[in-house]
């Protein structure tokens, strides 16, 4: 989800420092970044929280990222 790495390096955030906030391992939060692992919908609300934007504005572009 390029979202998402795109919201860690707007604010100069680490991998390790996403995964600390929201309690998932640095790997998990380099998977979803990368496309190879979905969120789960816990870990989407967390980040959403995090990065202070909607589910939907963090999800929007997921399936055209697939294809």
């Amino acid at each position: 989800m390029k979202k998402i790495r795109q919201l860690r390096n707007d604010r100069q955030w680490s991998l390790n420092e996403v995964a600390r906030a929201i309690e998932v391992s640095k790997s998990a939060i380099w998977g979803i970044e990368t496309g190879r692992r979905k969120p789960s919908i816990d870990t989407a609300v967390k980040l959403s929280k995090l990065f202070d934007v909607s589910i939907q504005e963090l999800l929007k572009n997921v399936e055209k990222e697939r294809i």
